[in-house]
């Protein structure tokens, strides 16, 4: 009964093993961002790109594109990849494993064996490469199969029964394992050479195998020890009730992680513990990882953490997690930070109005909370001891975490707002002024005793920080741009003035916030104005390019390896040796912009500690400084537009190069690139100091205008998030002047010229000569034009005659045919004398009188062929009748040629057969709306005399024509 209940207890706490949570930033590739949804394995290759194998085809990724591989390939499903060395990449799909290696840039795709029905190998599940280089294949159909690196077949291994899925893994000793889909666990015993099964342990889906022992996962977390003989014995295990692993990995530092449906755990040192893993864009913010259904763990080589990138091939799209530059202890609140301070026994203590002591010599940095101190300000640590300023005016002595003494400073000041310690013991503290100026420093000695420093000893102004370093010296810098910085002489206990002269545009409320000594006793200081350099003999504003004039609150110098600074609202800035400078913010992990006075101090290990006004922080790196981003590389060359080979270039001067560009980068956002152009003739140092043009987001560059000569071109990339310029890459180049602007160009131009001037002056010869014989004839020619332009004037007055002869008859005809119309009388009886229109010799073949009936027009008329009576009606559409448009315009229209002009008006041509229309709306005695048209067959047969003469007969039929509304 005993037994059985230990055993509940132990299940009990193993089911509760899941107590710790560790943050990463992510970045998820789904949904439109990718040409592929479930990822089934990543790898990355020995140029940094992530190869992608999906359900819909193997795709190279470099942070930003996804390219597509799949031209080749019959299959895109791409079930496993695997690598030789990262050299080499082999994967299968349905249709065959494939050999996938580099020529120059180029990634070439070969087959390697083929496979599918009626195959001997069958289709392939999941791939292993061994130390031998042997790949071993799990066919479903076959069982195991051994292929050389030539994709000969070496042998098969069947195995009892049928399993979709096999894995395979390889100890220390270069023996091959394989876990089947039932949990049947082989090893290949190379003495029989065959499969042999040592082990079933349940619902086993996935496993690692290392150096001298090996995971099982499923159910439940199992390590084995592998001893000699190949026996296994049980480590430990891990249960948790409600999780189920389907996967687990290791990465480059050797920590183990395993997956559960769509969460991602670590195992811990201890084997006995899971650490989940959550999302954390945003320091503020823990939140659970956005993946679906995870499929495999993948790694990749990174620059901040040991054991690399993590790679998430999920049901739904890519996952990535990383760790930022600069990272918060797990637990601790974002308030506020006042003071930091290092140097004890591997311990940070940060004060954010609570105080916390941080342990940093583990791994993972764990806090705990220090009481018996209330609103502290500022901190100092010496050998075994920590003094806590307070904002009451107190330093209070701890000593082993315990409280030993309390100063009561209230008499002097405010409150203690900065702390440190020099090298005899001695804690310098600054003091807020309370109901009176308050000049000077305090200093709490190392056998307890007060000292205050004033005017007396040297100080005449309030000063904000005191610090050691460089050779032992001590600096102190504060308010005032004439009295500034002091120097403190040890011998004398007493302060020097080293305030030299300002840059002329500092503020009126010029401060040092912070300063730090280097090892070569420069003095660097944070001020209201910028970062300054003191040198003892020159104080200099250092360039920062746009944030040369920012308020730096926080300095902390490395000596020959650079100065943290941080600013007001910009972040952390770092300033290399050679002053280039990096800027640090959000996006390298702080929780804030805003950085906390005096609270930039590195411990022990070389950790960078920061505090801002939204919580600490802590640089990844040890002893950090920027990271190098990955060289840009060349994509593409054109030259006019033209794509060329990018190996060499020659152009000539009046050519336009442009560049494609891109860098490696996960996630590629926010990549900067600069470039530089330098002459083969320069000396390296010249090289070295040509201008860098300024930087472009485009991925893409042109040059023109280029000067004649050899160049050697330089290029070079950054990227956001604690990333410095990478090594640039060069390109050889030649400008050439434009042939024509050579020697030989402008002789062989001269050439041509004198020949073409010999060629044109013969022809100028003979051409004069033909001139001269044709002249005579020329003239003639010229008196008959003019005899035919006479001809022709004579027979346009003759025309011009004829018409004023016609446009009379017509006038003498209009008059007759107004005598004989009927006063008041209907249509009906108007319309057969207007017959007369069409039966004299009038030009007219036909016309119509419209009458508007609601949506209708209503036509009556005769034409010249036997003067027939006609009637007939049309929709009222002024975009597809010339008539509707007419009357809807309320305009006449003069159209002599019909198949050219009625598109002007209307949106087709009228099936008609006149070529000529004259169209007269007008108004009846009623105001109703009519229309007279008049049609010829000839075009241009209608003048504007024409016009008119009808305008008349128009005008005189609306004011006599009686009856007309019931026209029909």
């Amino acid at each position: 009964m005993k037994y059985h209940c230990s055993i509940l207890f132990f299940v009990a706490l193993l089911t509760s093993t899941v107590l710790f949570g560790q943050n990463f930033r992510y970045t998820f590739y789904d949904g439109d961002q990718t040409p592929f949804k479930k990822v089934n394995q990543t790898l990355e290759d020995n140029k940094g790109f992530i190869w992608i194998a999906s359900d819909n085809g193997l795709y190279r990724f470099d942070g930003q594109n996804f390219q597509d591989f799949n031209l080749s390939l019959k299959s895109r499903h791409i079930r496993s990849i695997v690598s030789k060395n990262q050299d080499t990449v082999v994967f299968s799909n349905d249709s065959g494993i494939f050999k996938l290696y580099y020529e120059e840039d180029n990634a070439i795709i070969v087959p390697l064996a083929a496979i599918g029905e009626g195959t001997e190998i069958g289709y392939a599940d999941h791939l292993f490469i061994d130390s031998k280089k042997h790949l071993w294949v799990n066919s479903p159909e076959v069982g195991i199969v051994k292929i050389d690196s030539n994709g000969t077949i070496l042998d098969k291994y069947p195995l009892p029964k049928r399993h979709d899925h096999i894995f395979f893994g390889e100890d220390g000793n270069q023996t091959l394992w394989a876990l089947a889909s039932n949990g049947s666990l082989f090893i290949f015993d190379s003495s029989i050479n065959t499969f042999i099964n040592i082990l079933r342990s349940g619902d086993v889906r996935h496993f690692f195998v290392g150096e001298d022992y090996l995971f099982l996962v499923g159910a439940k977390i199992e390590r084995y020890s592998i001893k000699s003989g190949n026996i296994l014995k049980k480590q430990n295990e891990i249960i948790s009730a409600d999780l189920v692993f389907d996967q687990i990995g290791r990465d480059l530092a050797g920590t183990f992680f395993v997956a559960s449906g769509e969460s991602l755990f670590t195992i811990l040192e201890d084997g006995n513990s899971l650490q989940k893993v959550f999302g954390s864009n945003d320091p503020h913010r823990v939140e659970e990882l956005p993946f679906q259904k995870i499929n495999s763990i993948g790694f990749s080589s990174d620059q901040l953490r040991k054991g690399g990138k993590i790679w998430v091939g999920s049901s739904t799209g890519l996952g990535l997690l990383q760790t930022n530059y600069f990272k918060a202890v797990d637990g601790m609140p974002h308030d506020n930070v006042f003071s930091i301070a290092t140097g004890i026994d591997h311990k940070v203590l940060i004060s954010q109005g609570n105080l916390f002591q941080v342990d940093v010599n583990k791994n993972t940095k764990s806090f705990s909370t220090i009481s018996g101190a209330d609103r502290v300000t500022g901190m100092g640590v010496y050998d075994k001891k920590s003094y806590y300023g307070t904002a009451n005016a107190e330093i209070v002595v701890f000593e082993k975490q315990q409280r030993r003494h309390t100063y009561d400073l209230d008499k002097r000041g405010g409150g203690v707002f900065f702390m440190s310690a020099d090298a005899f013991g001695d804690i310098w503290f600054c003091q807020a002024p309370s109901d009176k100026p308050l000049r000077g420093v305090g200093k709490l000695l190392s056998n307890g005793q007060l000292k205050f420093y004033g005017a007396d000893e040297g100080l005449n102004s309030r000063i904000l920080v005191v610090r050691e370093g460089g050779r032992s010296e001590i600096y102190a810098a504060g308010i005032g741009a004439d009295s500034y910085l002091f120097k403190y002489d040890r011998k004398a206990d007493a302060f020097e003035s080293k305030s030299l002269p300002l840059p002329p545009d500092v503020s009126t409320n010029f401060e040092v916030h912070d300063l730090s000594i280097d090892s070569l006793g420069i003095v660097w200081m944070g001020t209201t104005d910028g970062l300054l350099k003191y040198d003892t003999e020159t104080v200099k504003r250092v360039d920062l390019g746009p944030f040369t004039s920012n308020e730096i609150r926080a300095v902390h110098a490395l000596g020959n390896s650079g100065v943290w600074m941080a600013t007001d609202t910009d972040g952390l800035i770092y300033l290399y040796p050679s002053g280039h400078y990096v800027q640090f913010d959000e996006e390298s992990g702080t929780p804030s912009k805003i950085a906390s006075y005096r609270c930039l101090s590195m411990d022990e290990n070389g950790t960078l500690w920061v505090g801002t006004a939204e919580g600490a922080v802590h640089s990844t790196l040890v002893w950090p400084k920027p990271l190098a981003a990955a060289p840009p590389r060349i994509t593409s060359v054109h030259i006019d537009n033209n794509p060329v080979d990018f190996s060499g270039l020659s152009l000539s001067n009046k050519e336009e190069v442009q560049f494609g560009l891109a860098t490696i980068s996960y996630p590629a956002k926010g990549i900067q690139y600069q470039y530089k152009m330098v002459s083969r003739s320069l000396s390296e140092e010249a090289s070295e100091h040509a201008q860098w043009s300024a930087p472009f987001r485009e991925p893409s560059m042109r040059l023109s205008d280029l000067t004649s000569g050899q160049y050697t071109l330089f290029i070079r990339a950054k990227r956001p998030g604690g990333y410095g310029w990478s090594d640039p890459i060069s390109i050889p180049m030649v400008v050439k002047k434009a042939w024509y602007t050579t020697w030989w160009g402008t002789g062989l131009l001269l050439v041509m010229g004198m020949i073409a001037f010999w060629y044109i002056t013969y022809r100028w010869g003979r051409s004069k000569a033909k001139n001269l014989s044709s002249a005579l004839s020329q003239k003639q020619k010229a008196l008959e034009d003019k005899q035919a332009q006479l001809t022709a004037k004579s027979d346009a007055l003759a025309h011009r005659e004829k018409e004023l002869k016609s446009t009379g008859t017509n006038l003498y005809m209009l008059n007759r045919l107004l005598l004989q119309l009927p006063k008041n009388e209907p249509w009906e009886k108007v319309l057969p004398v207007l017959k007369k229109l069409v039966t004299l010799p009038t030009g007219l073949d036909a016309f119509e009188i419209g009458f508007v009936k609601t949506n209708e027009v209503h036509f009556k008329g005769y034409g010249r062929k036997g003067a027939l009576y006609h009637e007939r009606k049309e929709e009222f559409n002024e975009k597809e009748n010339l008539q509707s448009y007419a009357l809807s315009a309320d305009t006449p229209l003069l159209i002599n040629d019909h198949e050219t002009e009625a598109i002007q008006y209307i949106g087709r041509k009228d099936p008609k057969d006149h070529a000529s229309l004259l169209l007269v709306p007008f108004k009846q005695l009623d105001g109703a709306d009519a229309i007279f048209c008049a049609y010829a067959k000839e075009k241009e047969r209608f003048s504007h005399r024409d016009l008119t003469l009808i305008q008349v007969l128009v005008k005189f039929l609306s004011m006599t024509v009686t009856n007309q509304s019931n026209s029909t």
